[in-house]
């Protein structure tokens, strides 16, 4: 039902409360538009679950904006805890003894 008029809301204005675009076409009978409608998941409301299974079921993090000075300190570190044999620091002890 219309809040004001004693009529109901029209495709076109329900189109408009799901949030789907003014140029959205719908097909078939009144009834059948009508249906579509109701079973339908609005576009905005599933851009929010979508992005919410992104961030949360799949635990994505945003890249964040990185200077070069940020990346060659990164490389450099990840560089000086690189062992110099496959076994690492434990072939270099038994090795002394």
């Amino acid at each position: 039902m219309h809040p004001y008029e004693k009529r109901r809301f029209s495709i076109a204005e329900v189109k408009r409360l799901c949030s789907f675009p003014d140029d959205f076409v719908l097909k078939g009978t009144y009834g059948q538009q009508w249906e579509r409608l109701g079973n339908s998941v609005p576009p905005v409301m599933m851009m929010h679950i979508a992005s919410a299974m992104r961030d949360g079921l799949l635990n994505f993090q945003k890249p964040t904006k990185r200077t070069f000075d940020q990346i060659e300190k990164e490389r450099s570190r990840k560089a000086a805890y690189q062992p110099s044999s496959p076994c690492g620091d434990a072939m270099k002890y038994k090795a002394a003894v």
